[in-house]
């Protein structure tokens, strides 16, 4: 699908309550393309109704539009954090995956405080709610990693020599993980721009069906904590 049919598509889930509130809130914002927005939209839906985690998000856009959601979503991002809704202490924060999560999340609780009270919320009042809501994230121990992934993804993830921890993990120590092993993932439809920024599985031993294979069992994981 080329972009006109992507946002076209997306435009055509009128009956999405959370992507109709999204695309309204985000018109706001002149820096955002139409393709953009309609792939933000979707996004913010995704983590409001179905409560995936961002990598489960980038995960199924992409599979859903054969795009590399990450690379558009944090080309984006480079535009939000200029905003003035976007604390400016952002733009010295160098871990692109932690600007991503809380950008994200800033703009998913505005969406959701519109859905509830009809108006824009005071944007201190979310930054206090987001740190709150990123301390859980960081130092709550959720997922007991080796008891709940397979013996056959834990051995695959090993050969990818991703380091596994005999531990509970954070939701953020999952999200790494996650992405990390999404790092090798290649969907059909891909550019060779887009394959040339994906690992190679050369020499691990690994299939590409079961890197999906473990990113399916990861989302599964996922939905179980609600994340």
């Amino acid at each position: 699908m080329n972009k006109e049919e992507i946002i076209n598509k997306i435009e055509r889930k009128t009956s999405n309550y959370y992507i109709n509130i999204a695309k309204e809130y985000l018109e706001q914002y002149g820096q955002f393309s139409r393709f953009e927005k309609a792939i933000l939209s979707e996004l913010i839906s995704l983590r409001i109704e179905k409560h995936y985690s961002i990598e489960e998000c980038f995960f199924y856009i992409s599979q859903e539009y054969n795009v590399n959601c990450k690379k558009i979503i944090f080309d984006t991002i480079v535009k939000a954090i200029k905003m003035p809704t976007i604390q400016s202490k952002f733009l010295f924060w160098t871990n692109k995956d932690e600007v991503i999560f809380h950008c994200l999340n800033i703009l998913k609780n505005q969406v959701v405080e519109i859905a509830y009270t009809g108006k824009r919320v005071n944007t201190d009042d979310t930054t206090k709610k987001i740190e709150r809501m990123q301390e859980q994230y960081h130092n709550i121990p959720v997922v007991d990693i080796m008891k709940e992934l397979s013996n056959k993804s834990i051995e695959i993830i090993r050969k990818l020599c991703i380091k596994l921890e005999n531990k509970v993990y954070t939701e953020y120590e999952f999200d790494i993980l996650e992405g990390e092993v999404s790092d090798y993932y290649i969907y059909e439809g891909m550019t060779e721009e887009e394959k040339s920024v994906v690992k190679s599985l050369n020499g691990t031993g690994v299939a590409q069906e079961e890197v999906t294979e473990v990113l399916n069992e990861m989302y599964k994981i996922s939905e179980k904590h609600g994340f």
